[in-house]
């Protein structure tokens, strides 16, 4: 009985604390670098950073390295030089913006609870929107040279699209984080009983 307990707790335990890849992508238009992995970004989230170009369609590469089944369809890049804070001369500094319409898509993004960290260009992102499962929100202008936090939900539709609402002046995005949010209640019950468990084993 103290077998079977222990393994249903490790068995529900591993389930709930698998959730979807994370993703740090920096929008590149051509040439220049990407931060180091030990960078995690105003998400804290270190990691491997991949590049998505202009028009740039593909498999996405996670933070571990590992190619997933997650892509990516970008469209509306043009080039700018950046600057700001050194410690974010990679992400801003590499010609990683739009200066018209522009719009991104992530497709095949296993469901589940995710916060979108979208970086702005220099003269900030300018209003968009963010659809996810038929679903539309309205945000307005990220400042410039600075991240904001988007909370997003992924269910049956597997597609987060994003969209600027106009191509005034320089407005772009420099770059994203994909990070995934797990489910917390029944993980952290399980974490609990886990150690009770085995203490009981060892008596």
């Amino acid at each position: 009985m103290k077998k079977s307990l222990l393994i249903l707790l490790l068995t529900i335990s591993m389930t709930t604390l698998s959730f979807g890849a994370a993703f740090n992508i920096d929008f590149v238009f051509t040439g220049g670098t990407i931060p180091s992995s030990t960078f995690g970004g105003d998400a804290g989230q270190v990691g491997i950073w991949s590049t998505e170009t202009a028009g740039g369609t593909g498999n996405m590469t996670d933070i571990l390295g590992v190619v997933t089944s997650t892509t990516f369809n970008g469209g509306g890049f043009n080039e700018f030089v950046g600057g700001g804070d050194p410690l974010y001369e990679d992400l801003f500094r590499d010609r990683a913006a739009f200066d018209q319409v522009w719009q991104f898509e992530i497709l095949n993004l296993d469901p589940g609870e995710y916060m979108f960290w979208l970086y702005a260009g220099p003269s900030g992102s300018g209003e968009f929107s963010v659809e996810s499962d038929s679903v539309t929100t309205n945000y307005s202008s990220i400042s410039a040279l600075t991240s904001s936090a988007i909370p997003v939900t992924v269910t049956a539709g597997n597609r987060v699209f994003f969209l600027s609402d106009s191509s005034a002046g320089d407005e772009g995005v420099a770059a994203l984080q994909i990070v995934p949010i797990p489910e917390p209640s029944i993980a952290a019950l399980s974490l609990i009983a886990l150690p009770l468990a085995l203490r009981r084993r060892r008596s």
